[in-house]
């Protein structure tokens, strides 16, 4: 029998047995749920795809990720990066070949993306749309986007293979690792650095043979001015190249002598025309290309291995123009791209003797380019309503174009677009919301180093940088302004040096600035300190009269100034106008030269020879000019060999006088043809030559004698 403590006992030893066999099944159980749970993480399915674009109209770009974590979890997601622009009825679908096909293919969207949006309002990612489980994926190779309405493809990205997690939880997963994250871009690397060049507007950035950044820049008030800013450490240092009634963009090139040559639009010269300032080391020399038209709109400039300089520019309402030199004479072609307008920007390139011209075509809105191979133009269109175009050839004739695609007043896209073996393949980067498309200029700036792409642009708001090797943009802000007073002006310029550094120029507006802005320099690069700070630069002005005895303006005299040292700057402002630059401690003389060369026959007569030889027989108290021009041959007095050369001039047998000009001329009373001036001292009043035609006697001598004699005549 038992006792009341032995039936406790066992009743205690059952409840223990109970309890363990509930813990080993619970015990069981959740092994059994993770072995599934971990089953089910193993067998997460995905495959990837990037957009194609299907059309030159219609943009898309970015991402789409297929992912199966199980047999009842399927999804499509566009990635951050995917772009488009709104169509009528734009739906997604899974595709067996990526054409829309309406039997064959299944529709994974349940509305259509961003619907009751307007036509071409930009679409971007992320955004997912889910997948039935009774679909399998493996019967389907693209993610196409469909404008169901007007029966257009958008674009079609073709899944690639499946990728599963095996590989790595054969390998225990990802533990965090610097190895693993290497290819993670960390855009905090880049620390920017900004400069204030000068006031002005529409910059031109260029780097020089020794990798220095160079800014050109504008005033574009009556009269403004065209000044070039170099970089010295950590300032830049501002010389003035002209002065007048100029219009941007400019752009701005370096020659292999180190030379800078700046290309733009002067209003003030014919009906306006194409400007190229050229540096020497005198200083800057202007000249103008002339044509019918109003020429020298949206100029680009390319120098090619062989130093010749390759010009692009608009002729408003005409075409755009092409300019090159055939010996010392420029020629000027139409390209044939038709009607169009300024301010949409243009761009050069020559690669393998092929001139390459993108530009605008505002009369049907089309983004063109055209090349010219053995002298004559073909053209082509690249796409609807593209603008502000960045060009880049690489040797082997591939071809990219950077731009931005209009979308309403204030918003677009930029987009990349590549020559492909046929049409052209596009690549949204981003979009902008406030473009100033009445004051735009180049908008956008491509630099290809490699396989990889450099693209810089901006609105009002923001200057952006965006790289890409070929695959994903990485975008980075490089400057915001839009919690600001200020607006950024739509004129970006980006170079890369040697070393890779960026180097970007932009300008902010600014009230009371000259021309209504200040240049900003930006780089990542880090600077030195400069190498001669404190040093100002100062500016002389130089404005000359050249006239004859009776004050007619010889407007076909030479000047030749130049700088001693060769420290100074000297540039041509206008007719007779010219301006001088130099820093503050540099002691520099300026000389003038001025000349005229005429035929040694031209006014002269016999009565000049009568004239002359009145004073060689001193009846007359000659007036200082005619003594002066009856001197033909320079020997500081009025002889008879001065008569016998001005005979044979007059007669023909001689075409001049031997080895002398036919003008001299004079200042401040002296016989110079020539003056000096240090540039601390230069006169801001007018400088003043008169010229003598020699041989040409045309004031009164006063008889000897007869002083009083106001009848007498000569």
């Amino acid at each position: 029998m038992y006792s009341i403590r032995n039936i406790i006992a066992e009743s205690n030893n059952f409840v223990i047995l109970q309890l363990l066999e509930y813990i080993h099944m619970k015990i069981t159980l959740t092994a059994s749920l993770l072995f599934c749970l971990s089953l089910t993480m193993y067998a997460q399915v995905t495959r990837t795809g990037d957009f194609i674009q299907n059309s030159n109209i219609y943009p898309i770009s970015g991402t789409a990720t297929y992912t199966e974590v199980n047999s009842s979890e399927k999804s499509v997601k566009f990635e951050d990066n995917f772009a488009t622009i709104q169509g009528i009825r734009l739906e997604v679908f899974l595709s067996t070949d990526g054409d829309y096909d309406e039997t064959d293919d299944y529709k994974i969207s349940s509305a259509p993306l961003d619907e009751g949006s307007a036509m071409s309002t930009p679409i971007n990612g992320p955004m997912s749309f889910v997948v039935p489980s009774d679909v399998n994926i493996a019967e389907y190779e693209y993610v196409i986007v469909q404008c169901t309405n007007a029966n257009i493809l958008w674009g079609a990205a073709k899944l690639g293979a499946p990728q599963g997690e095996q590989a790595e939880e054969e390998t225990g997963g990802h533990d965090g690792s610097a190895e693993e994250e290497e290819n993670v871009n960390d855009d905090s690397s880049n620390v920017w650095t900004t400069i204030d060049a000068g006031e002005g507007i529409k910059p031109s950035l260029s780097l020089d043979n020794s990798g220095i950044p160079h800014i050109a820049y504008i005033n574009e008030d009556n009269a403004g001015f065209i000044k070039i800013a170099a970089l010295n450490g950590d300032q830049f240092e501002s010389t003035l190249v002209s002065e007048g009634y100029f219009y941007a963009p400019l752009d701005l090139t370096f020659t292999a002598d180190n030379f800078g040559i700046i290309g733009y639009h002067d209003h003030d010269v014919g009906d306006g025309e194409y400007a190229l300032a050229t540096e020497s080391a005198s200083g800057w020399s202007i000249e103008t290309i002339d044509s019918p038209g109003h020429d020298g709109w949206d100029n680009s400039l390319y120098l090619d291995d062989d130093g010749d300089l390759h010009l692009l520019s608009v002729d408003p309402n005409s075409d755009l123009e092409y300019a090159y030199k055939d010996g010392d004479e420029w020629v000027v072609e139409q390209l044939g791209i038709g009607s169009t307008t300024y301010r949409y920007a243009t761009d050069i390139q020559v690669v393998n003797d092929v001139v390459y011209a993108v530009g605008y075509k505002s009369s049907t809105d089309e983004l063109m380019i055209a090349t010219r191979t053995d002298g004559n133009w073909t053209t082509e269109l690249v796409t609807i309503g593209g603008r502000y175009p960045s060009l880049h050839v690489s040797d082997d004739g591939d071809i990219k174009i950077a731009f931005y695609r209009r979308i309403t007043d204030f918003t677009g896209s930029v987009e990349l677009a590549h020559r492909a073996n046929v049409g052209w393949e596009f690549s949204v980067i981003d979009t902008l919301s406030n473009v100033d498309q009445g004051n735009a200029r180049n908008v956008v700036s491509l630099v290809r180093e490699g396989v990889t792409d450099h693209v810089a642009y901006s609105d009002m708001d923001a200057l952006k940088m965006a790289i890409s090797d070929g695959n994903s943009w990485d975008i980075e802000t490089v400057l915001d302004v839009s919690a600001e007073p200020t607006r950024l002006g739509g004129l970006t310029s980006l170079r890369l040096d040697p070393e890779g550094k960026i180097h970007l120029s932009i300008f902010r507006a600014m009230a009371g600035a000259e021309g209504g802005g200040v240049i900003m320099y930006i780089t990542n690069k880090t600077l030195e300190p400069s190498s001669d700070v404190g040093a100002q630069t100062i500016r002389r002005q130089m404005s000359f009269q050249i006239a004859d005895t009776d004050g007619n303006t010889l407007s076909d005299a030479d000047i030749t100034i130049t700088s001693e040292s060769g420290q100074s700057t000297i540039m041509q402002s206008a007719f007779l106008q010219y301006s001088v630059e130099t820093l503050e401690n540099v002691d520099d003389e300026i000389k003038v030269c001025v000349s005229l060369d005429a035929p040694s026959a031209e006014g002269l007569s016999a009565v000049q020879i009568f004239r002359a030889q009145r004073i060689v027989l001193d009846l007359v108290e000659a007036c200082p000019e005619n003594r002066i021009a009856a001197d033909v041959d320079e020997s500081n007095s009025v002889s008879a060999v001065d008569l016998v050369l001005m005979r044979n001039v007059i007669v023909g047998n001689t075409a001049s006088f031997p080895g002398k000009p036919s003008w001299i001329f004079m200042r401040d009373d002296e016989i110079k043809s020539c003056d000096t001036f240090s540039v601390s001292d230069l006169p801001n009043s007018e400088i003043r030559f008169t010229g003598i035609k020699k041989g040409k006697l045309d004031c009164m001598d006063t008889p000897r004698g007869l002083k009083e004699n106001n009848n007498w005549k000569n």
